[in-house]
């Protein structure tokens, strides 16, 4: 005779091994330079869902996804995007892509006392629109993955003395991560949801349960952290700009211009 509980716990089994497989997909690589070099925060872009990642300070990337064909779109500033195909068809798939450092042109320029350098009306251009790009996102939803670690080598005798649990964090790496539903309404309003988190910090010093705070911020904004930005109206009193270079991305005209601190950018 059949036991008819042990057929069912087995189905039940079998469904959560196949369910798990198939959302237990990872793609995981690295995007370095034409030299290997590793590059930082380059960003993949997966076209069919929408969603990206960027990668760590080491060009290092994963990415859960499930069975199928994807088209990643690689891309860093100063280098060629790149349009890689991706079949994911084993519980781990790994892929390494390696960016091409992007040719700057530029033209002949002839400099006199009273000549400007170029940059400046390409400048005047782009702060003339950033308050319509400052106010075109009334609000979105999006899933945050954040990550941080801290190591501290050298603590003061000082902080020693007065916090000795300071101690049981010295020289020892510690991490924190957790998955956040975040919320924003225009002009500035945040609202973080923590789903999921997780924590190394030892609990007597760090709440593991405290998530890590956002960072917030609109290049767009005539400040941002309090401070005067390259966008702002009053920019030119406070920024040298010099054109180094352009490129064309598709359609579109990239100029790599450098922005340098006249004198100290004043706080709010």
């Amino acid at each position: 005779m059949i036991d008819k509980n042990k057929v069912y716990s087995l189905i039940l089994l079998l469904f959560c091994a196949l369910a798990s497989n198939i959302q237990a997909q990872m793609l995981k690589g690295r995007v370095t330079d034409n030299n290997g070099n590793a590059i930082p925060s380059a960003v993949l872009f997966i076209a069919e869902i929408s969603q990206g990642i960027v990668t760590d300070s080491n060009g290092n990337f994963q990415f859960n996804l499930e069975m199928g064909n994807y088209t990643g779109e690689f891309s860093s500033l100063g280098y060629e995007k790149k349009s890689v195909k991706i079949v994911i068809d084993k519980p781990v798939q790994s892929i390494n892509v390696s960016l091409q450092t992007v040719t700057y042109e530029l033209a002949e320029v002839i400099f006199s006392p009273r000549k400007e350098d170029p940059a400046y009306p390409i400048m005047r251009k782009v702060i003339a629109m950033a308050p319509y790009y400052l106010h075109q996102i009334k609000s979105y939803e999006v899933d945050v993955y954040i990550k941080g670690s801290l190591k501290l080598n050298k603590i003061s005798k000082l902080i020693e003395k007065y916090v000795e649990e300071i101690k049981l964090i010295k020289g020892h790496l510690f991490m924190q991560e957790s998955h956040n539903e975040v919320k924003f309404t225009s002009p500035d309003k945040y609202e973080q949801k923590v789903i999921a988190i997780s924590s190394t910090f030892p609990k007597d010093l760090v709440d593991d349960n405290a998530p890590m705070s956002l960072s917030t911020a609109n290049i767009y904004a005539p400040k941002v952290r309090g401070k005067i930005s390259p966008l702002s109206p009053d920019a030119f009193a406070y920024y040298r700009f010099t054109l180094e270079g352009k490129f064309r991305e598709g359609n579109y005209l990239i100029n790599k211009i450098r922005v340098e601190a006249k004198k100290k950018v004043q706080c709010c």
